[in-house]
């Protein structure tokens, strides 16, 4: 009788010493865990139980485990409902916003991941993002069919379409407008001005140009340039956009008789000036507005 006072002694004082800590298989459970469990040739297991089972539980409290016989999953009862915590695919849930791990590759809200991080839906970060690849590519699709790229080719960066969009353009857009427009054929379009340090401001584009026939029977140029003939060696050049201040230059296309007379180009109005010659003539005509 003394021997089993004794023992329950003992017991006792064990609890009271440890009355915030109990631990299993560990004579000084760590003071911040209310169960220490200590093994080297075992494991712990919690319930095991099927879907079925699990839903009956009355009231489970937030955080509750079980292991779900069902799916072979650890579930996690949050306030929302069970949640899938890991499976044999380390991540794989069902429905939508859920990770998966499919072989190598990661999914993100997307069962079939084709790629090593494949996302449906928007990304964000408030870092950087890097991409480090001595030919590193970004690769810009639509319905499955590549269109756009950007790629460090060395040290060179190319910006462009792939081969098979035959009809897309390469955009600049500034400011919610589209500025530059590079086509398929590499022709280049602005609705801009192009400048250098050296000239300043002064845009080095043409505001319009023409080469005219001989008595302006015919010419070629932009499409913003008309002229016609007033007289004999007279003409006038309309082109929306000319200024008293604009810059117009005027060559002779051919020598007549040796003999090269200057041309005269007077301003008559906005979009207007008239050109002088002391003969018929053929010449080339350029404006500008620095």
């Amino acid at each position: 009788m003394k021997k089993i006072f004794l023992l329950l002694f003992l017991i006792f004082q064990i609890y009271i010493v440890h009355a915030q800590s109990v631990g299993i298989g560990i004579i000084t459970p760590n003071s911040s865990a209310a169960l220490d469990i200590s093994s080297t040739t075992k494991g712990m297991l919690i319930p095991r139980m099927t879907t079925t089972q699990r839903n009956a539980i009355t009231t489970p409290a937030d955080g509750l485990l079980i292991y779900n016989t069902t799916t072979n999953e650890l579930n996690q009862r949050q306030s929302s409902g069970w949640k899938i915590i890991i499976n044999n695919d380390a991540w794989t849930g069902g429905g939508s916003g859920n990770m998966f791990n499919i072989g190598d590759n990661v999914g993100i809200n997307t069962a079939g991941p084709s790629e090593r991080l494949d996302v449906s839906g928007n990304i964000r970060t408030n870092s950087s993002a890097i991409i480090d690849n001595t030919s590193a590519i970004l690769q810009l699709k639509s319905g499955g069919v590549n269109k756009g790229f950007m790629q460090l080719s060395g040290d060179n960066l190319r910006l462009g379409t792939n081969s098979g969009n035959t009809d897309g353009n390469i955009v600049v857009r500034m400011n919610g407008n589209d500025r530059i427009t590079i086509n398929p054929q590499g022709d280049i379009n602005t609705n801009g001005k192009i400048t250098n340090t050296t000239t300043g401001s002064a845009n080095l584009l043409p505001l319009c140009l023409a080469r005219v026939a001989f008595a302006a029977t015919s010419f070629s140029g932009s499409a913003n340039i008309s002229i016609s003939k007033v007289s004999l060696g007279v003409y006038d050049v309309f082109c929306a956009g000319l200024l008293e201040t604009s810059l117009v230059l005027v060559t002779l296309n051919e020598w007549q008789g040796g003999i090269y007379y200057a041309p005269r180009a007077e301003f008559r109005s906005n979009s207007n000036y008239r050109i002088y010659f002391q003969f018929e003539a053929g010449f080339s005509i350029v404006a500008y507005n620095p």
